[in-house]
């Protein structure tokens, strides 16, 4: 069994203006107005099928941005005829024995006495008999249902790879591979059917059996039996008439190419053209006519509420025009542009539109460039969102709206607590960890337009910094261990912790430990930051004093003392400290005693070396100790004054007791009562047992006399009596 697929389309291309009395015969509304469309199957008659368009089965098919081209065809196929904004699919290439109809209805006048169409077919062919093969049809019918012209007003084609002009497709390749015809076209004199009705009919048809398809593009005119040709007026370059596209022709002045080019000074003559379709073989004739160039205008009218869109109406008081080029003065694309008559044209954002608009006849006249503008205002769009919102923190609203610049805009907010505000960036602080329907109200003065949005916000607890150390005050260095006991609530946890330890010395960790290295009273804090980000912090002021070690230091004056004036004067000289205790002396010293002057004076009560510490303390419990000795000399002579030196070892010899190891130009001398030298001696340990010339001196009174240097040089001097017993 072979196989074929027949692609085709129907196209008016004539002129791209329709008479008033067959409105979008060319579908050049983008829609199926004053066109009825019916579905059904195979073998039903019109009566059976439904009525209605179906968008599956009758599609229009717009040559905008981008001419689209069949994919089942090998070569570029277009599915909008050359000339056309739009052309209709009808059917598709689904299966199942469908059939598809498109009807149109006119009155017959001198303004659309030349009916016109173009096709492009696609019919996959199963070799079935041919009253079962996927089929195409185009019939023109009278007011009683008749076909108007069996030869002309009729084209009736099955599926059949034999029809001449049609391509095998390889694209598909294997048992369905198509077959398709490119553009024919085909028209039709109505003059003698003036005043009468006359309707057109399209048909397609899979196949019988229901494993095949048909479909077709389509598209038709109608016009007056006559070309308008306009001129530049005032040139002296030819004038092109230009005939319907997709005929053969042959002009009265015998060229036979589809457009004529005369001079302006012989454009009045009398030209006509003879179209023969090379489809059905009809023809019809076509007289010219020629007007001086066009003039025309055109206007912007704007939506209202900001719809940002545009209608363009084009005045033109006379000719006519083939080409339109407008741009819209849209900055932010390249494709702001159109082609079309009257354009629709949707702007990106607010703001002054500069319109252009260039026209031409399509003989090279073109017009100077017309301008207008328009002024998009949008309508407000409510947004916004909300930072982290936490109990007990304020809450920043961003306003996300959009809406057009240099426009006085109010604003409303409602809180969902009984707040409002009206600012455009509000800040509300909410009492309850909860879920808050906040609204914002917009209204534009400008556009007199508003919107309203609501969102539900969502309140979290926030978490609860709190520390304590067990080391508050101390000297440096000194090293705290921080306690964190905060908490939080919910299903949040904490994510950071920022500690400043009030020294701007920073920590991340949960339960820090902190060296001070330098004095001075800190205040530390904390900040911590949940999974939800919210946050608490805490500070402690003057929580934490760090003092310097004392400096124990102190001079005595003098260092050594004589017993009979043993006072030492202190000096303090310690650094960093706030209270001192002194000691004098040890445990070996008897009489030890202690002060808490700054700068005392002690007094020692007996002879000996005593060790003098100073212990220096901060208010914080820091401490320095020093030492100095202090040596305390007893410089008393206890003389005796009777002696018995009988020899019993009882106070046989005379000296003196005391400490005599100062004493320096020692002297001592004993005289009888005449004044006699019985002693001396310059040793101060001296023992004078009695005796001279080593005899035993008599009973009686003698007479003494000590002098010596003592501590710091001082001198002394004594005087007595001494008794010598038997």
């Amino acid at each position: 069994m072979k196989s074929a697929l027949i692609c085709g389309l129907i196209l008016i291309s004539c002129f791209k203006g329709v008479s008033q009395s067959c409105p979008n015969i060319g579908f050049e509304d983008s829609s199926f107005v004053n066109w009825t469309g019916y579905t059904g199957s195979y073998n039903d008659l019109i009566g059976n099928m439904t009525v209605g368009i179906d968008p599956t089965r009758h599609k229009i098919i717009s040559a905008y941005p981008v001419m689209p081209y069949d994919s089942l065809c090998d070569t570029l196929l277009a599915k909008v005829a050359p000339g056309s904004d739009f052309s209709v699919r009808l059917g598709n290439s689904n299966v199942g024995a469908r059939h598809e109809k498109l009807l149109y209805t006119l009155q017959v006048d001198s303004s659309n006495f030349l009916f016109t169409y173009a096709s492009a077919i696609v019919l996959q062919d199963p070799g079935h008999s041919i009253t079962s093969q996927p089929y195409f049809q185009i019939t023109l019918l009278d007011t009683a249902g008749n076909e108007l012209d069996s030869v002309c007003g009729k084209i009736e084609i099955f599926a059949d790879p034999s029809i001449p002009g049609f391509i095998q497709s390889q694209s598909s390749g294997g048992f369905q591979s198509p077959l398709y015809r490119d553009w024919t076209f085909g028209g039709i004199d109505l003059t003698a059917y003036e005043g009468q009705s006359v309707t057109v009919e399209f048909t397609t048809k899979d196949c019988n059996a229901g494993g095949h398809y048909g479909y077709a593009y389509i598209d038709a005119g109608c016009y007056p039996k006559e070309i308008v040709t306009q001129f530049c007026e005032g040139s002296t370059d030819s004038i092109r008439m230009s005939a319907p596209i997709g005929f053969e022709y042959l002009w009265n002045t015998g060229d036979t190419g589809q457009t004529l080019s005369v001079l302006p000074e012989i454009a009045d003559s009398a030209y006509f053209v003879t179209c023969t379709s090379s489809l059905t073989g009809c023809s019809f004739e076509l007289s010219t006519t020629t007007e001086p160039t066009f003039y025309y205008d055109f206007g912007v009218k704007e939506t209202s509420c900001g719809e940002a869109q545009i209608q363009t109406t084009l005045k033109i008081s006379r000719g006519s025009i083939a080409n339109f080029y407008w741009d819209f003065g849209d900055t932010t694309t390249l494709g702001d542009t159109s082609n079309l008559m009257t354009p629709t044209y949707t702007y990106p954002g607010p703001g002054v539109y500069v319109v252009t608009l260039i026209a031409d006849d399509g003989l090279g006249c073109r017009s100077d460039t017309l301008t207008d503008s328009v002024n998009i205002y949008f309508p407000p769009q409510a947004d916004f969102i909300a930072d982290t919102a936490c109990l007990d923190h304020t809450t920043i609203f961003n306003n996300l709206s959009e809406i057009s610049p240099n426009v006085f805009n109010s604003f409303n907010w409602t809180f969902g607590d009984g707040s409002t505000d009206t600012a455009y960036t509000p800040i509300h602080e909410f009492d309850q960890d909860t879920i808050f329907l906040v609204t914002l109200s917009i209204w534009s003065d400008s556009s007199f337009c508003g919107d309203t949005i609501t969102k539900p916000i969502l309140i979290r607890p926030r978490p609860t910094a709190s520390f304590y150390n067990f080391e508050p005050d101390s000297c440096i260095p000194h090293e705290v261990h921080f306690i964190n006991e905060s908490s939080y609530k919910d299903s949040s946890t904490i994510v950071s912790y920022a500690w400043n330890f009030g020294n701007d010395d920073l920590d991340s960790i949960a339960i820090p430990t902190y060296t001070y290295l330098q004095p001075g009273i800190f205040s530390p804090s904390l900040i911590l930051t949940d999974t939800f980000g919210c946050q608490d912090s805490i500070k402690y002021e003057n929580l934490i004093r760090v003092a310097n070690i004392p400096t124990a230091d102190f001079t005595a004056s003098p260092l050594e003392v004589h017993i009979s004036d043993a006072a030492v004067y202190f000096t303090n000289k310690s650094n960093d400290a706030d209270r001192f205790i002194w000691t004098f002396g040890n445990e070996n010293n008897l009489g030890v005693g202690t002060s808490e002057d700054d700068n005392p004076n002690w007094i020692f009560p007996r002879a000996g070396n005593y060790e003098v510490q100073l212990l220096a303390l901060s208010d914080l419990g820091c401490f320095d100790t020093a030492s100095l000795n202090i040596r305390v000399i007893d410089d008393r002579l206890f003389i005796s004054n009777v002696i018995t030196p009988n020899g019993d070892g009882v106070n046989d010899a005379f000296n003196f007791i005391g400490d005599h190891s100062s004493m320096t130009n020692f002297k001592c001398a004993i005289y009888n009562r005449w004044g006699t030298l019985i002693f001396d001696t310059n040793n101060p340990g001296f023992n004078w047992d009695g005796s001279l010339h080593g005899e035993i001196v008599s009973p009686g009174t003698y007479f003494y006399t000590i002098e010596y240097d003592g501590f710091n040089n001082e001198s002394f001097s004594f005087k007595g009596e001494l008794s010598v017993l038997p």
